[in-house]
C-alpha cells in the first residue's frame, strides 16, 4: 500500500534529487490520510449516542392536545391520557402519579406502572376522582423512574376547579288545587 500511495502523492518525490521538502510533505500527507481513515473507522464502529431523556406529556380524554379537564365536579371521575416515550438508551420502569396540591405520597390520587424499552412509546388513560373542592388547584402528574420515589424525574400539571355537585333534589313551590 505504501508504494502505491507514494506514487499517487508525488511521482517524482522519492527519486534522486526529489528534495527533502517534497519527502516531508508526502510524509505529512500520508499521516493525515491514515488519521482520516482511522477517524472514519472509529465513527462507523462506535457511533455517538445522543442525549438521554424521556418525553412525558398529557393529552385530553380523547387522546388529543385539547379538552383537558378544567372544571371538575367533586366525586366524578376525570380522565386524561398520560404519554411517555423512552429515549434513555436502556429499558426503564416508569411510575406516573397524579396528585392534587402536593407531591407528598399521602396526596397521591392515582399511580400506575409500565416498562418501556428504548424508543418505545405508551399512552395510557388515567382516571381519577378528586376529593377536595377549590379553585385554581394544581393537579400534578409526576413521573418517577426505576422505583425511585425520592423526587420526580418529570413533572406536568393542570390548573383545575373542583366544585361540589349540584343538589339532586328539586323543590317545587306549586300548590294543590
Amino acid at each position: 500500500i505504501y508504494g502505491r500511495v507514494k506514487g499517487l502523492i508525488s511521482p517524482g518525490a522519492y527519486q534522486d534529487g526529489g528534495g527533502f521538502t517534497n519527502k516531508a510533505l508526502n510524509a505529512i500527507v500520508m499521516i493525515v490520510l491514515l488519521l482520516s481513515i482511522g477517524a472514519i473507522t472509529y465513527a462507523v464502529v462506535l457511533p455517538i449516542q445522543g442525549e438521554t431523556f424521556t418525553e412525558f406529556y398529557l393529552l385530553g380524554p380523547d387522546g388529543k392536545a385539547v379538552n383537558y379537564p378544567a372544571n371538575i365536579v367533586l366525586g366524578n371521575e376525570s380522565h386524561v391520557v398520560v404519554g411517555a416515550t423512552n429515549h434513555e438508551h436502556r429499558t426503564v420502569t416508569y411510575d406516573p402519579v397524579a396528585s392534587l396540591n402536593g407531591t407528598e405520597q399521602d396526596k397521591w390520587l392515582k399511580t400506575d406502572r409500565f416498562i418501556l424499552a428504548d424508543n418505545e412509546t405508551i399512552e395510557k388513560k388515567m382516571s381519577m376522582m378528586l376529593n377536595t373542592t377549590g379553585t385554581n388547584m394544581k393537579l400534578q402528574f409526576l413521573l418517577f423512574t426505576d422505583g425511585n420515589f425520592s423526587s420526580p424525574y418529570r413533572e406536568l400539571h393542570l390548573w383545575v376547579n373542583v366544585t361540589a355537585p349540584a343538589n339532586a333534589t328539586t323543590r317545587t313551590n306549586a300548590t294543590a288545587p
